[in-house]
């Protein structure tokens, strides 16, 4: 069943769709102005996983500009997920 979501600011619907296929065959725009009405919806109907595929605002994007102190914990959060235990960089 294909739910919609109208946004109450722009009075536009959102489409997601369930999605149950393979990861890399899955499409979602986590840029989108609209992806938090989508993961409530998805998670409304509760489904395990949505695709932005069929959406007319699959292309849409929010700017985001990061300031230099919010990339510090970023930086860190990526060296300790690749960083082996003797150092060194994980790079494959």
């Amino acid at each position: 069943m294909i739910a919609e979501h109208i946004d109450q600011n722009t009075h536009d619907t959102v489409n997601p769709e369930p999605f149950s296929g393979p990861d890399e065959d899955l499409f979602k725009n986590a840029l989108c102005s609209h992806y938090d009405q989508c993961l409530d919806l998805a998670a409304k109907e509760n489904w395990p996983q949505f695709s932005c595929q069929a959406c007319k605002f699959q292309n849409s994007h929010i700017e985001i500009k990061p300031n230099a102190g919010e990339m510090t914990g970023y930086y860190r959060l990526l060296t300790r997920v690749f960083m082996r235990k003797d150092g060194m960089l994980f790079l494959q």
